[in-house]
């Protein structure tokens, strides 16, 4: 008699006590979802009814769904193939075996301020099927092979130890206010319509990671990160990122219609070989260097992109009918290899000491509102069919060896004393116009080819062609507050229309052919030796001085209102005597 009370009084502990069955609420409801879009909530509180004695109120009605009920227990064995169906464990201790679980263990049960424990197990698989885990701590290292939330509402989950996970899969679940104090690492993680809001982690390695069927992540702190393969898709969001240290993210793929936003990474971020396509990154800020080595963004919007630390260095960066605006780099920045086709840049700024851009090519792309405080840099570059417009530099601007072609550079603005030079390049069809250069600065085009396009609107301090070429080019409503130096240049057909030089105009050693100068004053000296003037025409033109040696001139024509130095308004020529 004695032995049988004592199984009898084991056999109610271990099991607990039964209780009247009802339907068990679905923890992850269309409700309950939207509530979590915005903020956590938990509407279920089970455990906090046990022991109300009258079995009145709303808890207490609630909790007779469950089956069994585990409540202060010290020490829960789960032994392998364990399942708990319909249970409500409270305020215990759960003991993980070391063997395997079944793949289905726990399902239409609540788990509420509990305690799990184990030393490095491997379970097989585990899954949770419309379970709540509200205040879980795990307290030891844990493994886990494959883990599966489904229709699950876990809050309040802490792991103070190493934890792995080999499958980590959500499926319709809700994660909130969950903390790893220690680092974890996962092989796969997979995020299919669930929200995970207000996680807290520590150091973070990730292999892969699939979100997708309008997932969201928010609110998520970390030190360092390591994600090697990320993919969002179908409208999931990622808000709220806060990295506290090292960043380093590896084929990232952000698609269809999804969105990252208000993601802070507090040191440097390493972007790999990664793709936005159809979808929204807005509100990132870098605090230390950021580095983009391959990058490819189809028909996305990126805005409120800030790298307010170190360097910033971007290769391979390929944007194919994007929208980019409020783009803040705040130190040097290299661009090498950037492809822009079809996309709109605007509001973008560079305060770093140096801004370089190697290997680029930009094709039926509109760029405007560019501030650039330090020395920009361009070279082998392709300007194609584009628009520049409303830039302004406040250090020297040099492009070379680059292709210009049907494109448009306008309201140029050049302070501090700056040069600007476009330096063995090939201006094809293009207009620059309306290049603002204050105080003492040079607009140089040396070892260029211009070809059918127009330099208008530009106030300079200098202007220098030195071994140019220029065909039908027109150059007008100019003014050079300096010297104009076309040394060694050959102008065929070329326009000079509306052009006034204070100091010397020099065409020593050039080719003219063509040439037509309508309105263009002189007041300094103007220097044909050792070149050649042919079928030259003069209208409204007025040489202060004059000099034409060792040059040669054919069919020239003169019009009215010109002034050829001492010449005055009679025709110069190559074999008169020189001042």
């Amino acid at each position: 008699v004695a032995l049988g009370s004592l199984l009898v009084l084991l056999a109610g502990i271990l099991v607990g006590r039964s209780t009247s069955q009802g339907a068990v609420p679905t923890f992850t409801s269309r409700e309950t979802r939207a509530t979590w879009s915005k903020k956590v909530a938990v509407p279920y509180e089970y455990g906090s009814a046990i022991g109300n004695s009258d079995g009145g109120g709303a808890s207490s009605e609630a909790r007779r769904v469950f089956s069994d009920v585990y409540e202060g227990m010290s020490e829960l064995d789960t032994p392998p193939n364990a399942r708990f169906n319909r249970a409500l464990l409270y305020n215990s201790a759960l003991i993980m075996p070391s063997g395997a679980f079944d793949v289905e263990a726990i399902s239409n049960s609540a788990i509420e301020e509990c305690d799990l424990r184990g030393a490095g197990s491997m379970p097989r698989g585990l899954r949770l099927h419309n379970v709540l885990l509200s205040g879980l701590t795990i307290s030891r290292s844990v493994i886990f092979e494959q883990l599966l939330l489904k229709a699950s509402m876990a809050v309040g989950v802490t792991i103070k130890a190493l934890a792995q996970f080999q499958a980590f899969k959500l499926e319709g679940a809700l994660v909130g206010e969950i903390a790893l104090r220690h680092a974890a690492k996962a092989t796969r993680v997979e995020v299919s319509g669930s929200v995970l809001r207000s996680l807290e982690l520590s150091f973070v390695e990730l292999s892969k990671v699939t979100v997708s069927k309008h997932s969201l992540i928010a609110d998520v702190s970390s030190d360092d990160l390591t994600i090697d393969t990320w993919r969002s898709t179908d409208g999931s969001i990622v808000s709220g990122l806060r990295v506290l240290g090292d960043a380093k993210i590896s084929n990232a793929r952000i698609l269809a219609d999804s969105v990252v936003r208000d993601a802070e990474f507090d040191r440097e971020l390493l972007l790999m070989a990664s793709r936005i396509v159809k979808s929204l990154v807005s509100r990132v800020a870098v605090h230390g260097s950021l580095v983009i080595d391959g990058l490819l963004a189809k028909r996305s919007m990126l805005k409120a992109v800030h790298a307010r630390g170190g360097a910033t260095v971007v290769r391979v960066l390929v944007l194919v009918r994007c929208s980019v605006s409020d783009v803040a780099i705040a130190g040097s920045a290299t661009i090498e290899d950037a492809q822009l086709l079809h996309s709109t840049l605007s509001d973008v700024q560079f305060d770093g000491l140096a801004t370089v851009v190697v290997g680029s090519r930009f094709v039926k792309t509109s760029m405007q509102r560019f501030r650039v405080a330090g020395n920009f840099r361009m070279a082998r570059a392709k300007v194609l069919s584009s628009v520049w417009t409303d830039w302004e530099f406040s250090g020297e601007v040099s492009v070379r060896d680059s292709v210009i072609k049907r494109s448009a550079f306008q309201e140029l603005t050049v302070s501090n004393e700056q040069p600007f030079s476009l330096l063995n390049c090939n201006i094809m069809h293009s207009v620059i116009a309306k290049l603002h250069m204050s105080r003492i600065a040079a607009f140089e085009v040396s070892y260029s080819r211009l070809r059918h396009s127009t330099i208008a609107d530009i106030g300079s301090g200098a202007l220098k062609a030195h071994k140019a070429v220029l065909k039908r080019v027109v150059i007008e409503n100019i003014t050079v507050h300096g010297t104009a130096d076309f040394t060694d240049s050959t102008l065929e057909r070329v326009t000079l229309r509306n052009v006034m030089i204070t100091g010397d105009l020099i065409f020593e050693y050039a080719a003219l052919r063509r040439v037509s100068f309508v309105n263009v004053t002189v007041g300094g000296i103007v220097v044909f030796d050792g070149g050649s003037v042919k079928r030259c025409s003069f209208a409204d033109t007025r040489f202060a001085k004059l000099r034409a040696r060792r040059c040669s001139d054919a069919r020239n024509v003169f019009m009215d209102n010109v002034v050829m130095g001492h010449f005055g308004s009679a025709p110069f020529t190559c074999r008169r005597p020189q001042i």
